[in-house]
């Protein structure tokens, strides 16, 4: 796989997937402030419609670490849903229990939670669970390891979608998030598109 400060500096943007690097003064986009590669610094050129889409579509590969069969899958299942196509997509994206380990804050990025719950170190429910693509729903209770060492992250958001009990690591799903409640990164319209094709 690409190296994830190189898709950072790609994107011209941060997409925290280094966990505590991403903050600090360590972070490639702070030090080189240009895409990767021999080229990197000269002008770059203009992409067209469809050089936007397949970016954001990387992009969005990037950020929640899927393949393009899953995002495919995620893009499929959205689309069997009744309701806005985009939102249901970006609702699956969310739901995933790697996703909610990381928006929670006890994981410094996804890859991290996805490690751990593939160690399972995770339980959904009092179950163990080992596939970091499982779907939460409203009323799950998510627990972790009390042997996991964990550094939660100064800057982490309160998501309003779930309760963080942090002396007893858990996470509660309160409800299923919203289009105001998710924290979007990327343009959806492009990444649809891109999909639709």
């Amino acid at each position: 796989m690409e190296d994830a400060c190189r898709i950072c500096r790609r994107e011209q943007k941060k997409l925290f997937l280094k966990g505590e690097r991403c903050f600090s003064q360590k972070c490639a986009l702070i030090r080189r402030n240009y895409p990767a590669g021999q080229h990197g610094q000269t002008r770059r050129q203009r992409l067209s419609e469809y050089g936007r889409q397949l970016r954001e579509k990387q992009e969005v590969k990037a950020i929640y670490g899927l393949s393009e069969e899953n995002l495919r899958r995620i893009f499929r299942d959205a689309n069997r849903k009744e309701g806005d196509l985009a939102e249901n997509f970006l609702q699956l994206l969310e739901r995933r229990i790697d996703n909610v380990l990381f928006r929670a804050g006890f994981f410094p990025s996804r890859k991290a939670a996805r490690q751990a719950v593939v160690h399972e170190h995770i339980r959904l429910n009092e179950k163990k669970i080992k596939s970091p693509s499982l779907l939460v729903s409203e009323g799950d209770v998510i627990s972790i390891n009390k042997k996991l060492p964990i550094k939660r992250l100064p800057t982490t958001e309160p998501v309003p979608w779930i309760s963080v009990d942090e002396k007893n690591r858990k996470i509660k799903i309160l409800h299923l998030p919203t289009s105001a409640e998710m924290k979007v990164e990327f343009e959806k319209e492009l990444v649809i598109e891109s999909l639709s094709r």
